[in-house]
């Protein structure tokens, strides 16, 4: 395993925290949506449509695009994130 400097973060470990955190709570959220009554269902689903590429509704294809995007996400803002704390943390 690679040493990490005192005040470093490790990209690749906190990339995969974020990213499965994030893919929890989106596993989660997808759930929720089945529980809300029809009329806010339907919101519910355009919002989704508008924040998820491909999104076109409660089924499996949408969830699984959905989670996708969600994954890639949370390694993107582990990148940058860690990137700048590591670059801005030397001395």
């Amino acid at each position: 395993m690679k040493k990490v400097k005192k005040n470093s973060i490790d990209i690749v470990r906190f990339g995969w925290t974020l990213s499965l955190a994030i893919s929890l709570f989106y596993i989660v959220d997808f759930i929720w949506g089945f529980t809300l009554p029809v009329d806010v269902q339907t919101k519910y689903m355009e919002l989704l449509s508008i924040a998820y590429i491909g999104f076109t509704g409660f089924d499996v294809l949408s969830f699984i695009l959905g989670l996708i995007q969600v994954f890639i996400w949370g390694w993107v803002i582990a990148g940058i994130f860690g990137g700048i704390w590591n670059k801005l943390g030397k001395k």
